[in-house]
This record gives structure tokens, sequence and C-alpha cells, in this order.
């Protein structure tokens, strides 16, 4: 990632990534998470470029068409998209129509998608679709998913990576 763009959304996991990703030199993070700002405020490595929008109070996120005309500028390298959902049949889902419009903006900024989820999210749908999992390249997931998704997940996207 050293010297690359990425785009972090919003939400829990995004922050692990967030955490994770600190120490990686001359990286510049797009995001519409309140939350990943703050937290990558402490690293000097990093330049964070923060989407313009309207606020949600329960979910730190920045939505709007603002947002999405903001990120239509940009040209990522990679996206760590974390979805409410990631049913491997109906794909990434999000829980609020607005969160969902700037993912989509997100995916088409970016050159490679890399779905980051923990295994209890592959038996869940959410209501709003972001991401059908043949537009995913690499998804990371924690050693509890089932052998079963695994293997569903593997015969969809070119590489799945357990942690």
């Amino acid at each position: 990632l050293e010297g690359q763009t990425i785009i972090l959304d919003s939400g829990t996991t995004a922050l692990e990534v967030a955490r994770n990703i600190k120490s990686i030199p001359h990286l510049q993070v797009i995001t519409n998470g309140v939350n990943i700002a703050a937290e990558l405020l402490s690293s000097h490595n990093t330049q964070i470029i923060m989407m313009g929008g309207t606020v949600r109070n329960d979910s730190a996120s920045i939505v709007g068409r603002a947002t999405e005309d903001m990120l239509e500028q940009f040209s990522a390298d990679k996206l760590f998209l974390c979805g409410a959902g990631c049913d491997p049949d109906f794909g990434v889902s999000g829980t609020n129509l607005e969160e969902t419009m700037a993912n989509r903006a997100m995916l088409r900024a970016s050159r490679e998608i890399i779905v980051v989820a923990d295994s209890s999210k592959f038996t869940k749908r959410s209501m709003s679709l972001i991401a059908s999992f043949s537009e995913v390249d690499i998804v990371i997931s924690d050693v509890g998913l089932a052998p079963a998704l695994q293997e569903r997940i593997r015969s969809l996207v070119c590489k799945l990576i357990l942690v």
C-alpha cells in the first residue's frame, strides 16, 4: 500500500483497517467516515481526503449528492469496502440508501475492490445492493468463515484471504 491512494468507507470494520494502516508511508486515504479521518489524524504518514456532504449521526458517515460528486473527481488504487451484509448470492449490501450510493461512487473511482468483512456478515443481506461479488477482486475475512462459504466465495471472487 505504500505510496498508494485508497478509499475507506465508514463503519467499525473500516475503522479496524484504518488502525492497521497508520504506519504505512506516503498513503493517501479518501474517506467519507468521520471516525476514519479522526483515527488517521495521529498518523504523520497519511494524507486524509475527507468527503463533503451530510453527516449521518448514527454511522458518522458523510453522504449525499455532494459526496458522490466529489468522489467522481478521484481515482484510487484500492477500495476497502465493509458492507453490512455480504451474501454471496445477493452481493455486498448496506442498510442506508444514501450511504449505498456513496459506496457505489467509491466503486467507480477504484481500480481494485477489496471487501473486508467478518464471517458473521456472510449470512446477512441488507436492504440495498452496493456491489455484486463479480465486481469484487479480493475478500478478506476471518478463519471462522464456514468452509462451504469459502468455496462459494472462491468460485465468485479472484482471491479469498482469511486472517
